[in-house]
């Protein structure tokens, strides 16, 4: 199976042109990138409603529990970690309440690292299903590349907040290629459970944390690029499903 490791690939080099955006244009990076992430919010949803969460519950009766599970444990790791781009590194007033060096680092490469193998669980259960999960999981990597960087550099110097930004970029191909090893042996009453898992953690990150960030500035903009992703996911899988 060589397409996760190829997204896995492509969602890694993603977040390494938001880590270049903030070297070189940091301003206009952190002014722009939300607008991508309210893409990628739409994205998610559009994922996990409409494709994960049936692919799961054709698999796995108690599919349900499990999107509550992962939604559950995003929630109870985000108490303690910071796991993705977010409202901390667009509005300064956040950003003291993310910035916590190591922690911050640990939590965003724990998500990249789950990001490859999301792509893979995607591509394992099916084409269609991968596709859809990877273009997902990519459109998010831009603004993360933007925040660990961002984020970084207000806690160490430039080159260890470089080497640690390009660790959680490489953290994607890695997880891909973890789960393209381990993911082949499972059993698909199984799949659905870790396909239900990842659909609560897309809600999750979605709902709670990206949709209140659109509502504290340029609600009406950023709601738009919402939109126009969850119309450009269903249009895509609409094709890709005739396909």
């Amino acid at each position: 199976m060589w397409q996760p490791v190829l997204f896995g690939g492509l969602a890694g080099a993603v977040t390494v042109v938001g880590i270049l955006l903030i070297r070189l244009w940091h301003e206009q990076a952190l002014r722009y990138s939300h607008y991508i992430n309210s893409f990628a919010a739409g994205l998610i949803l559009t994922a996990a409603v409409s494709v994960l969460l049936p692919r799961s519950l054709e698999a796995n009766e108690h599919a349900p529990l499990y999107v509550l599970a992962g939604f559950t444990a995003f929630l109870i790791l985000e108490a303690f970690l910071v796991m993705h781009s977010g409202a901390e590194v667009h509005y300064p007033e956040r950003r003291r309440l993310a910035a916590r060096g190591m922690v911050f680092f640990w939590g965003l490469f724990f998500h990249s690292l789950l990001d490859g193998l999301i792509i893979a669980v995607g591509f394992a259960t099916g084409p269609k299903l991968g596709l859809v999960t990877a273009l997902a999981v990519v459109a998010h990597e831009l603004p993360e590349g933007v925040t660990t960087f961002s984020l970084l550099l207000q806690r160490i110097d430039e080159r260890k907040a470089m080497a640690l930004a390009l660790a959680v970029a490489l953290a994607t191909p890695a997880g891909a290629l973890v789960g393209v090893t381990l993911l082949p042996a499972l059993e698909p009453a199984f799949m659905g459970a870790v396909l239900a898992v990842v659909a609560g953690s897309f809600l999750y990150i979605a709902a709670c944390d990206i949709v209140p960030e659109i509502r504290e500035e340029k609600a009406v903009q950023n709601t738009a690029f919402l939109v126009a992703g969850m119309l450009f996911l269903a249009v895509l899988h609409h094709f890709v499903a005739l396909g």
